[in-house]
């Protein structure tokens, strides 16, 4: 990704109703902010690590941004620059014993990670880890979802990673940096009024634009009419009962991976069809059957798997928060043939795409921004809360 197609969001920023739902449904035990490892041949001090990240946090002044409520929530919350940002802050040393082994690395990252990040302060933290086994250095990363889905997380790794086999080295002089003053609650107020009044221009050059094409838009408002109606029939139909989808949510998590060579992957797509994402979604069904079956759990009901699937145009790529969909296909409970288990999710993938459900359900978030988010804010706190209190319940009782 070129470097500028991220450098040019420098101005304030509003989040669309998409982001903000990853703010108003986080809770203290379902904390939303997404991360991944990456792991280094060679160990890496914790100055060159800072020196790096400040060489590159102008390429990426989100950032450098946190969250600014709105008053009573009249609108989304909007991200602006931080004026006691400081980079240790976000950048962190963990010393782990020589020689740690995986599962204790796994251990001490997740005390790191499931705690909520900091709504005070940009959302967003890596953790340098070092004495991984083979001198080696493990970087965790942790980044709020209200400021990106998969695919802009992707590209802001790869921004501030730099994977090129000839990167430059870190600036040794870094470029001053002036952040805006905070937003009062007057200005804030204008803004909300100003940003209405767009999206009012925006929808109705929207609807110019689509007018000469009425009798299409209808026909497409009666197909997603259609296929959301499918749609929620589908999600009132039992699934399995498993022991990761039967009880409350805690702060408590488990981390185990698979590693697979990827042109075996793409070998099997080659020899029977489908895509990555099929070959994928055949061995998480398969292994989670065999699981159930191993702890002689009886489903009685199929798996119901919700897989994000990306709606990015191209003309997004390179900017950050969420446009992201979402497919629930249906899969067997029960352990069978992997070749069989493969050309059933193909199947169901291929049906779900042709009937345009991940498009429907995203034109019907996309008007999300029409709801109120003082009333959006208030259902997802009473729930959350809910939960929490549940968690907190469920402890004190006696076992």
């Amino acid at each position: 990704m070129a470097e500028n197609s991220i450098a040019i969001e420098k101005l304030s920023h509003r989040l669309t109703a998409q982001d903000a739902s990853f703010i108003y449904g986080e809770s203290r035990n379902g904390p939303l902010h997404i991360g991944s490892f990456s792991f280094f041949d060679d160990e890496i001090t914790y100055p060159e690590l800072i020196r790096h990240f400040e060489s590159k946090l102008p390429l990426v002044p989100r950032y450098r941004q946190r969250l600014i409520p709105v008053p009573v929530n009249l609108d989304h919350a909007t991200l602006e620059d931080d004026p006691d940002f400081m980079i240790t802050n976000h950048v962190k040393f963990h010393q782990l014993p020589a020689d740690t082994s995986e599962t204790q690395l796994i251990e001490a990252a997740l005390a790191v990670f499931r705690r909520p990040l900091d709504r005070n302060r940009p959302l967003w933290e890596v953790n340098l880890f070092n004495g991984f086994k083979g001198n080696r250095s493990v970087l965790m990363w942790s980044i709020h979802h209200c400021l990106v889905d998969g695919v802009s997380g992707m590209e802001l790794l790869n921004v501030v990673m730099d994977f090129r086999p000839d990167a430059p080295g870190p600036e040794l002089t870094v470029e001053r940096w002036s952040p805006k003053p905070l937003p009062g609650p007057l200005r804030q107020l204008i803004d909300v009024t100003l940003d209405r009044a767009q999206k009012q221009v925006d929808s109705i050059r929207r609807l110019t634009r689509e007018a000469p094409n009425f009798r299409s838009l209808v026909k497409d408002l009666g197909s997603d009419a259609s296929t959301l109606a499918s749609l929620a029939r589908q999600m009132t139909r039992p699934i399995a009962a498993t022991p990761w989808n039967t009880g409350l949510v805690s702060q408590e998590r488990k981390l185990a991976w698979l590693r697979t060579s990827f042109a075996d992957i793409r070998a099997i797509r080659t020899a029977f069809g489908g895509t990555i994402n099929d070959v994928v979604l055949t061995m998480l069904s398969e292994g989670a059957a065999r699981y159930l079956c191993d702890h002689h759990v009886q489903p009685g009901a199929p798996f119901r798997i919700g897989c994000p699937v990306s709606v990015r145009h191209d003309d997004e790529n390179g900017s950050l928060g969420n446009r992201v969909s979402m497919m629930f296909p249906e899969l067997p409970a029960e352990p069978m043939d992997p070749v069989g288990r493969l050309k059933l999710v193909t199947g169901e993938t291929q049906r779900i795409k042709e009937a345009g459900e991940p498009q429907a359900l995203e034109r019907l978030m996309s008007n999300g921004d029409g709801i109120s988010p003082a009333f959006v804010a208030m259902l997802a706190g009473i729930a959350t809360a809910a939960m929490d209190s549940a968690v907190s319940f469920q402890r004190i009782l006696p076992s």
